[in-house]
């Protein structure tokens, strides 16, 4: 079994400082601030997750 993870580093963009932390909480090892966040360990089946919280957060 192939356990692929990744460090996630979550920016917010310049016309919408906020929001990164929100995304980055939604998992396990995410957190950070309001404009700058992060996932230590986001497992490879979860990244489709994680680009659909990104668009969510910022369409």
């Amino acid at each position: 079994m192939d356990n692929t993870s990744y460090v996630v580093s979550i920016r917010a963009p310049l016309n919408q400082r906020h929001g990164a932390s929100d995304v980055a909480s939604q998992f396990a090892t995410g957190g950070g601030r309001a404009g700058a966040a992060g996932i230590n360990v986001l497992p490879e089946q979860a990244v489709t997750q994680l680009i659909d919280a990104l668009k969510q957060q910022y369409q």
